[in-house]
C-alpha cells in the first residue's frame, strides 16, 4: 500500500484488511471499500471496557472505493492512484473518528492526522492482551459496539480533535477498512460514503458482500448525493462520488 501522502484512502492487506491516507482503498464488494499489547510501556494507558449508553446516538458509516467488477484492494495497496479519491476520503473523515483492523493501521504505519483513530484487534477482543492506547496516536478497541461507546462517551480523545464530528451535529465513526471490519459493521451502517471507480481491475481483495450487489442499488439503502468526475491525465479511471443512507 502506498504511504504518506497516497495514504488519505486506505489500502487492501492480503488478510483482508483494507488502509486509506497512509492507507489504500482495499476490501470493498461491487458496490461499495492490534497493536502490539504493552501494558507496561511508558505513554499508553488501558481502554476502559465500554458499553452501551448513547452508542446507538452515533452514526456508523462505512468509507469505500470500489471497482466495478468489486475490487478495492491489490497486494496490499490500491489497485489505482486517484488523487481527487484521496481528497475525497480525507474530506469526508477529517475531524471524525475512524475505526479500522490491526492490519490496516500497520499498513499505514502512523495515526491519520486531524482524526480520531480506533483500531479494532482480537486480542482487545478477547480480553487477552490488555489493550493499550498511545495517549496521542491510537485507542484499541475490541469491537465495532465498543468503538461506538467510546466516540458516544467523548472518553479519551486524540490530538487536537475528539473525533465525533458529524453531519447535522450527530457523532460520526467512519469505518475505513478491512473486509472482517467492514463485514462486521455493515449491519449498524446507516451510511455508506462510496468511491466507484468505473473500471474492471485485477485485484485480490473484494468488499465482503455479494459479488452480484452491485448491479443494483443495495436492498434497503438509497442514494442522496452523487457526484461525476471523469478521467484526466491525473485519473486513468471515471469515478462516481456517492453518498448512501438507510
Amino acid at each position: 500500500m502506498r504511504r504518506a501522502r497516497q495514504a488519505e484512502r486506505p489500502g487492501a492487506s492480503r488478510t483482508g484488511e483494507c488502509t486509506h491516507e497512509g492507507i489504500a482503498s482495499a476490501e470493498m464488494p461491487s458496490w461499495v471499500h492490534s497493536p502490539v499489547s504493552k501494558a507496561s510501556a511508558p505513554g499508553v494507558r488501558r481502554t476502559p471496557e465500554l458499553v452501551g449508553a448513547g452508542a446507538a446516538a452515533v452514526r456508523v458509516s462505512l468509507v469505500v472505493a470500489v471497482a466495478d467488477n468489486g475490487v478495492i484492494g491489490r497486494g496490499g495497496g490500491l489497485p489505482w492512484h486517484l488523487p481527487d479519491d484521496l481528497k475525497h476520503f480525507k474530506r469526508v473523515t477529517l475531524g471524525k473518528a475512524v475505526l479500522m483492523g490491526r492490519r490496516t493501521f500497520e499498513s499505514i504505519g502512523r495515526a491519520l492526522p486531524g482524526r480520531r483513530n480506533l483500531v479494532m484487534s482480537r486480542g482487545a477482543a478477547s480480553g487477552g492482551a490488555a489493550p493499550v492506547v498511545s495517549l496521542d496516536e491510537v485507542e484499541h478497541v475490541g469491537s465495532v459496539q465498543e468503538a461506538r461507546a467510546l466516540v458516544a462517551r467523548g472518553a479519551g480523545g486524540t490530538g487536537s480533535t475528539g473525533g465525533t464530528g458529524g453531519t447535522g451535529g450527530t457523532a460520526e465513526l467512519c469505518v475505513i477498512g478491512g473486509a472482517q471490519v467492514y463485514t462486521l459493521a455493515l449491519p449498524l451502517a446507516t451510511r455508506i460514503y462510496l468511491t466507484q471507480v468505473h473500471a474492471a481491475v485485477q485485484g485480490d481483495v473484494y468488499f465482503p458482500a455479494a459479488a452480484d450487489a452491485w448491479s443494483g442499488m443495495p436492498e434497503g439503502w438509497r442514494e442522496v448525493e452523487r457526484t461525476e468526475h471523469a478521467a484526466d491525465i491525473r485519473h486513468a479511471y471515471a469515478m462516481s462520488f456517492v453518498r448512501l443512507e438507510r
